[in-house]
Parts: structure tokens; sequence; C-alpha cells
């Protein structure tokens, strides 16, 4: 099968043999395939030199010449099966459906129309010959039915120019079979399709880079097989074919229909697990994928939008003390209020353990304040009533951002601010930027400082009111930073809730606070103490033995402990922490009710608390001599107080003034910078043994050491 110029096909027959065996040697990437293609091109450039040099006028068949063009495929094939295995290692079932329905399609058609012309063409030669002629086009249809098995597995990428070569090939053979019945020799056309083939092949060996990967396709390819193949059989059933062979086009039919089936289930699921990609498993609602995708799309839009970081307060404490099944219904339950409040909102997202966002159209204080409206109600949980709150933090774009990466870190910030803070929303302020990456540095700063012993505990006194006689201490925890100095709590005990260290810091507290109120008692000075709670605290299990060991350890009587919690932390789970303090209480500590009338307590609320003390927050005992509102409110606390029989102190008195005032309204107990600012251990110790301005000498106690039977005279007003 020569060209009419020998020299010119050869030459680019070796040219591709060359191109083909250097990829194989020195490529890094099917390297066996382009061995085996060099190969089989060699062979087939062999027989056209045997046809050249021995048959330059007829050939006849068969003959050396064919044995060495009929080597091709063999060697094709190889390199076929190396240059897919690599494309093939995992088969899914709709993979494998698209080959087997590619393959019998092929087979069909080949079957059907390409063969039983070949065979008319030479029914009328000698056997040998017309099975020889046979042998070229069945060659070529076995590699194209495997090649179409490949591709629709594996798309066209890397094997368009193998499949383009191989076609020409065929089409080449097929033309030569059926145009050429009577002439042993080949027309110039023909001779180049064959020659360009085997170049296109060639140029295949160009590109060694990795084989791609069989799941790699398009979606639009799910559907390209059987579409294809379902007219194409359809024509060959219709065809003039024996019914022995009607086989092949009724399998082709019968695999595309499962095919397609196969496909709308794999649709489906790709539907759905795409959805789940961007949904939150919990709540249902968006997850920070989705949200970052939302958040990307709002800012190449140019048009202004807000975003809210929501944070729901305590969560942690709650989480960990009432049970991770408690914690997510609580978020599922949110995450249904949150939507429900904002149903213009563009998104709702969870992005963290307890964080949310919303993205908004405009309007982001009115989103704020219904967000706040949402969590005004208490969740109930496996009969639990909880009261939650949460803080927000807003942030504008374009005007406070101009990257999504830079809107998150300031609704962030915002966010932070507001917990600090104890708001419920704050709007990002530029001078503001940058408290998140601090708030993250400082938290691993507490975490080894409470580890290292740089907690200090300092006392502000409590004052008998009537007597003028220190009756009380508050503890209250200082952080003494190697690098930032003295740290106030408004500083960091957010942050220790927050990282779930409240407790460590809890218990430092009251054991050094019991063990200093025993030390001023051994002393002589018979002084309470009051160390506050968190959430945390009341909700972990080993609280009412922790207090057991601190009292045991320093030798303190219980009703000489006085633990105070707020409003709002009695409010978080009412009926759990009703009783926890029940238990403490009975192991005779004594229980106050701090911050009073900042939060929402009802009187029934008050009455089913076991508190022994209510403390009237400093906000209305500053202005008490200043107005008459403030001067009514503690009034009206005072007169409630005593009439549910719970002694009253009164925080934040500063002045003279107050003091008188609080005194005419038979207030029990007075505490403020008036008498002395929270000190130290030591500077305490002096004022016990000098006294505080204007007061008399703290009451003193006797006191039975293990190693003495004699008693220290005391006053005789021991507060119970």
């Amino acid at each position: 099968m020569a060209v009419v110029q020998p020299m010119v096909s050869t030459t680019l027959l070796l040219a591709a043999v060359f191109a083909c065996l250097h990829r194989g040697l020195r490529g890094e990437h099917d390297r066996g395939a382009w061995i085996a293609f060099g190969l089989g091109i060699l062979a087939w450039t062999l027989g056209d030199l045997v046809r050249a040099i021995f048959y330059p006028v007829v050939r006849p068949q068969p003959s050396v010449a064919d044995v060495l063009y009929l080597s091709f495929y063999p060697g094709a094939a190889i390199g076929l099966v190396l240059i897919t295995r690599a494309r093939l290692r995992h088969l899914t079932r709709s993979l494998l459906l698209d080959g087997a329905t590619a393959l019998v399609t092929v087979a069909g058609v080949a079957v059907a129309f390409v063969i039983p012309e070949v065979l008319s063409s030479v029914s009328e030669r000698a056997r040998d010959t017309a099975l020889v002629n046979l042998a070229y086009p069945v060659g070529d249809t076995v590699l194209l039915a495997f090649l179409a098995s490949v591709i629709a597995v594996t798309g066209l990428r890397r094997l368009g120019r193998i499949t383009v070569a191989l076609v020409m090939f065929a089409f080449a053979d097929v033309a030569y079979t059926i145009a050429l019945p009577e002439y042993g020799q080949t027309i110039l056309w023909i001779g180049a399709f064959w020659v360009l083939g085997m170049l296109l092949l060639a140029t295949g060996a160009r590109d060694d880079s990795p084989p791609p990967d069989a799941h790699q396709r398009a979606d639009w390819t799910l559907f390209l097989v059987p579409l294809l193949a379902a007219p194409v059989n359809l024509a060959v059933l219709v065809a003039d074919v024996p019914p022995v062979l009607a086989i092949l086009p009724a399998s082709g039919i019968l695999l595309g229909m499962v095919r397609t089936g196969v496909t709308f289930r794999h649709t489906l699921t790709l539907l759905e697990s795409r959805r789940q990609a961007v949904t939150d498993e919990l709540t249902g609602l968006a997850n920070r994928r989705r949200f970052n995708q939302h958040l990307a799309t709002a800012f190449a839009a140019d048009e202004p939008f807000g975003l809210l970081v929501i944070d729901l307060n305590r969560f942690k404490a709650l989480n960990d003390g009432l049970g991770h099944h408690v914690g997510d219904r609580l978020l599922v339950d949110f995450g249904r209020r949150l939507t429900a409040a904002l149903p213009d909102a563009r998104l709702v997202a969870r992005i963290g353990g307890d964080e949310f966002a919303v993205l908004t159209d405009g309007g982001i204080e009115a989103a704020a304040a219904r967000i706040e409206a949402a969590l005004s109600e208490p969740f109930v949980l496996d009969g639990l009533e909880l009261h939650m709150g949460a803080s927000l933090g807003g942030a504008l774009a374009p005007e406070h951002a101009a990257t999504p990466v830079e809107l998150l870190q300031r609704a962030d910030s915002a966010m932070y601010d507001a917990k600090r803070a104890n708001l419920g929303f704050r709007l990002y302020r530029p001078n503001g930027e940058g408290p998140s990456r601090d708030r993250l540095a400082l938290g691993e700063e507490l975490r080894r400082g409470i580890a290292a012993g740089e907690l200090e505990v300092h006392y502000q006194p409590q004052t008998d009111i009537a007597r003028r006689r220190m009756v009380g201490v508050e503890a209250l925890v200082r952080w003494r930073h190697p690098e930032r100095g003295l740290l106030f709590p408004d500083t960091f005990i957010s942050l220790a809730e927050d990282l779930g260290i409240v407790r460590d810091l809890t218990r430092h507290v009251l054991q050094t606070a019991v063990d200093q109120a025993a030390t001023w008692r051994a002393s002589g000075h018979d002084l309470s103490v009051a160390v506050n709670l968190a959430l945390a605290d009341l909700l972990d299990p080993e609280l009412p033995a922790v207090v057991d060991a601190a009292l045991a350890r320093s030798g303190l009587p219980a009703h000489r402990l006085v633990l105070e919690i707020t409003e709002d932390v009695a409010m978080t789970d009412e009926d759990h922490i009703v009783a926890v303090l029940a238990r403490l209480r009975d192991r005779g500590v004594e229980l106050a009710l701090d911050d009073f009338g900042t939060g929402l307590s009802s009187l029934a609320r008050l009455r089913r608390l076991p508190v022994q003390e209510l403390k009237i927050d400093r906000s209305f005992v500053m202005g008490i001599d200043a107005g008459d509102e403030d001067a009514s409110i503690v009034r009206m606390t005072i007169e409630l107080g005593h009439a549910l029989g719970i002694r009253v102190v009164a925080e934040g008195v500063e002045t003279e003034a107050a003091l008188d005032l609080l005194a005419s309204q038979r207030c029990d107990t007075a505490q403020g910078f008036h008498f002395s600012r929270p000190v130290p251990a030591t500077e305490l110790t002096g004022l016990l043994e000098v006294g505080v301005a204007g007061l008399a000498q703290p009451e003193s106690a006797i006191v039975i050491t293990r190693d003495q039977s004699s008693a220290a005279s005391a006053s005789s007003g021991m507060r119970n």
C-alpha cells in the first residue's frame, strides 16, 4: 500500500516512528504506550518499503507486506490499552455502562454497514485475498470500538488526535477495499490518508502532561453517550440486517436506557450532594462555604449591603454543662427564629459553632433589633427554659471594607466590641479595628497566665451601714499581665468564658479567697468573703464538691462564704440553677443575687431563688443623691428585699450623702469607693488593723485553733 512517492511517504513515516519512540524512551507518562505506537508505525513503514522494493507495480495478496501492514494493529491496540489504563483506575457503574454502550454501538454500525460492503466487494475473489482485505477494516473496527468506549468514560481530552488519526486510517482502509476491487495499486489520496493518519497519531507524543482522571467530565457529558447512541442503534435496527446481527443494536439501546436511568439517579444524587455541600447539616441554614460564595457575589455586584455577625452569649458553658444534645437543639431553634425574624435577608448562615451571619440589603440596625426581639422569649429544651442573649456586630460594604475578608473581619471586630461592652449590637467603628486578633492573642496569654499564677485577688470592703463596721469583703480577680500591667475583669472574664477556662479561673479565686478569709479569721477578724460565679460554674456538676474541698482545706465556716450570681445567669436555666443553689445552701453557704435591677427578674422568680442577699446594681446607687428616680428604685428594692427576708447590699457607694440616704432607707450593707477601692490582701490587712476612715473597727471573732484551747476576746456582734 505504497503512496505514489515511496521515498516521501517513507520519510514522513520514519519521522512519526522517531517521534513516538523518542516520547516512549524520554517522556514521563505513558512511555510503554508510545513505544507500542512507534513499533506499530515502524511495522507499517517496513510494509511500505517491501511494497516499493519487491512489488513496485502490482502487489499479490496475501504477501509479506500484508503481514507487516497488519502488524500495526497489535501495536496500536497495545498502545491504546496502555495509554488508557491510567485513566480507568476507578470506574463507576455509569462509566462502565458508557463504555459498553459505545463499544456495542460501534460494533453494530460496523457489522451492519461496513463489513457487508467489504464482503460484497471481495466475494468473487480468492478466499485468501478476501480474508486479508477484510482483516484491515476489522482491525480498524476493533480499535475504534475500543477507543469509543474509552472516550465515553474519559472524554476526548488527550485522545482527540489519536481518534482522528484512527478514523482517517479506517476510512482509507475501507475506501481501498471497496473502491479498488479490480486493481492492486493504490491511488494517491487514499495513500495520503494513511500517511497523514500516522503523522497525526505521532503528534500526540508531544503532550507529556499527566493523564486526566476519568471522573473529570463536564456535567453535560453525562448524557452525551446515551443520547448519541440511541439514534445510531435505531438506524441499525431499521436497516436490512440479519436477525442474528440485530442483537448488537438492541443491546446498545437497552444499555442506553439503563445508562439513562443511572444518569438520572446520579444527577439527583449530585444535586443533593451539592445542596449538602453548601448547607449546614445541623440547622439547615447556609454553611460557611455558601456564605463565602454569596459574600463574594455581593461584592461583585458593586451595590451597598450589610453584614451582621451573631454570637450566642455563654453558649459554650451551656453546651458543656447541659450536654451537646441541648446545645444542638438550641442552635436549631435559634436558626429557625433567625430565619423567621429576617424573611427579607439575602442570606442567613451558620459560619461557626455558635456563630451566625446575615447578609442584608440595608437597615442593619433594624435587622439587629429584630434578632434581639427574637431572643426575648426563652428557649424550651427538654423541659428547661433557657434565656439566651447574643452579641451582634455589623459592618457595611463598601463603606467599611473593600473585600469580603475585610468585611467579615470588621463585623467580627464589632461583635467582640459588643460582647466586651455587654451591648447587644455594635456597628463597626474604624478606630476599633483589630480587636479580634488582639483577643485571640490575649486568650492564649490568659490560658498561660492562669497556669503561671499571674491572677491576683483583690478585696473590697462591705460595711454594715447601721453600725458603720466592716463585716465582709468581695473577692475581685485581677490579672497581673507581664507586659500590659494590671488588667481588670472586664478585659478578660468574657474571654475566659469563650475559651472555656472560666471554671479554672473561678476555682483559683475561690480557693484564694477562702484561704485569705480563714487567715483573717485566725487573726481575729471575722469577715465573710463573696466570690462571683459564672454560668459555666453553675453548670459544672463538680461545683458543690469544689466548694466543699475549698472550705475543708481553709477551715472557713460555710456561712462565711457568699457565692454571687447575676440575674442573667439565674434566668438562663432556672430549674437547674435553683437546684444547684439549693445544694449549696444546704451546705450552709450564703447566696447573693448580684447586679439586681439590670435584668428581667420577676417577683415570682426572685422568690424561687434560695438567696439570702440582694445586691443593688451600682448604676442605681451612684445617682441616688442626684435624682428622685434612682432613689425611688433603690427604696423599692430595699423594701422588696426586706419583705422577702433578704439582706440588701448597695454597690457603688461613693459619697457620704449616698451612704446617709441608704441609712435612712434601712439598707443593710454598703460597698464602694467611699470606703475603699478593691485592694490586695496585704493592704486590706492593714485596713483591718488601723481601721477605715469613718468606720468602727471591723468585727473580730473568738477563734479556737487546733493548737490552742484558750479563747481570744471578741465582740459579740457576729453576723449570721
